[in-house]
């Protein structure tokens, strides 16, 4: 079994220092894009992630979430970061 530590933040900056903190406590953390800006500059992300899995969430307002969009929106979002960020990567698809 691996568990998530749900991740988001209100800019790059604060994200990347929440997984420096992550690092060396956790294997795996949840990327909520639904809770993170659009225009997002994924640069300093990537140079915090480390050895981090990356388990990628865009939870649907009907979920819990805040996105709302189509599915074909949802797709974007979570394309988008996975060509962003590389390597491995999992996927929360919604119901």
């Amino acid at each position: 079994m691996s568990l998530a530590v749900s991740l988001f933040g209100t800019d790059a900056t604060q994200i990347a220092q929440r997984l420096r903190y992550l690092q060396n406590k956790d294997r795996m953390v949840e990327l909520r894009l639904d809770r993170m800006p659009q225009n997002l500059d994924w640069q300093p992300i990537l140079d915090a992630r480390g050895e981090l899995e990356i388990l990628l969430a865009c939870v649907p307002k009907q979920e819990g979430g805040t996105f709302v969009g189509s599915y074909t929106q949802w797709q974007q979002c979570i394309i988008q970061a996975i060509d962003q960020l590389g390597g491995k990567i999992r996927v929360d698809v919604p119901p």
